[in-house]
């Protein structure tokens, strides 16, 4: 009599060769260190900042195999952006770099209001 059927893990290394079960991405910032970064509520926008001033604005529902920011923007030259996080709704941006003010954007990156925390 002959064993027929097939093994559990069999079937499992045929799924393997047919759908992916991993993926990653490599999506660069810059050649300096990331310093923050935030995800919209939605999963649809990331926010990255870093140690050269910049932030980049990444939407992952227009992006396209290249993996670059719709936008670049350095929201407060000259200081290191230490946090950066969208709102509840997810319509603003609070940046706050390495000083004393805190930095509110619209969710295109466009300046509303400085605060001053001195």
């Amino acid at each position: 009599m002959s064993d027929t059927s097939t093994s559990n893990s069999d079937v499992e290394d045929d799924i393997d060769d047919v759908l992916p079960i991993s993926s990653h991405v490599n999506i660069i910032h810059g050649l300096k260190t990331v310093s923050c970064l935030t995800l919209d509520s939605n999963g649809m926008r990331m926010i990255t900042g870093g140690h050269d001033e910049t932030m980049k604005m990444f939407d992952f529902t227009s992006m396209d195999k290249n993996f670059q920011a719709f936008r670049t923007i350095k929201p407060c030259p000259g200081r290191l952006l230490r946090t950066i996080e969208y709102s509840a709704n997810n319509d603003m941006i609070l940046i706050v770099p390495g000083d004393c003010q805190a930095i509110v954007l619209n969710r295109e990156g466009t300046r509303l209001e400085v605060f001053d925390v001195n």
